[in-house]
């Protein structure tokens, strides 16, 4: 049995989006968005503010935060 770790699961999510929208990729929002989450988060607004107290920590990690970064407005 092969072993995927759930960042590599969401870098194979399908993307929606057209290519006009795809200005970063959609894994770095939804690993963002699952480990806040994971941390008790349950709403859109719980989410953004528990993201936007760690910025910082997400900019150093280019795991998920890419050089082409996606802006916490995303989340409003």
């Amino acid at each position: 049995m092969k072993t995927t770790s759930v960042l590599q699961a969401l870098k194979t999510t399908p993307d929606p989006r057209g290519q006009q929208g795809q200005q970063y990729p959609l894994f770095s929002p939804l690993a963002i968005l699952l480990l806040a989450v994971m941390h008790g988060k349950r709403s859109l607004r719980g989410m953004w503010l528990w993201v936007k107290r760690r910025q910082r920590q997400f900019l150093k990690s280019p795991a998920l935060w890419p050089a082409r970064v996606c802006s916490l407005s995303l989340l409003q």
